[in-house]
């Protein structure tokens, strides 16, 4: 299930499923998603699919959009509108 934002990816879970699991590379754009947005994805899940089916660059700069939007609202917009933006 490649792209699943639900995915266990810490090194036990890696090691477990046996895939080989690069942290530094899967967990840097996670661990910095502003928690609105992080909300906002796990309530569109087809926002979600499209956002982690990104090369992380792209994910990047969806990230810096989201430090200008102001309100709960607008960032449930915005996530709802994340595929328009490709």
């Amino acid at each position: 299930m490649q792209g699943n934002f639900f995915l266990d990816k810490s090194p036990a879970a890696a090691k477990n499923n046996g895939e080989v699991n690069d942290m530094s590379k899967q967990n840097n754009v996670y661990n910095e998603l502003p928690m609105g947005f992080g909300a906002a994805l796990m309530q569109n899940y087809g926002a979600m699919q499209y956002f982690t089916g990104l090369d992380e660059r792209r994910q990047r700069e969806i990230l810096e959009a989201t430090h200008f939007i102001e309100s709960k609202q607008e960032m449930k917009n915005f996530v709802a509108n994340l595929a328009s933006f490709g």
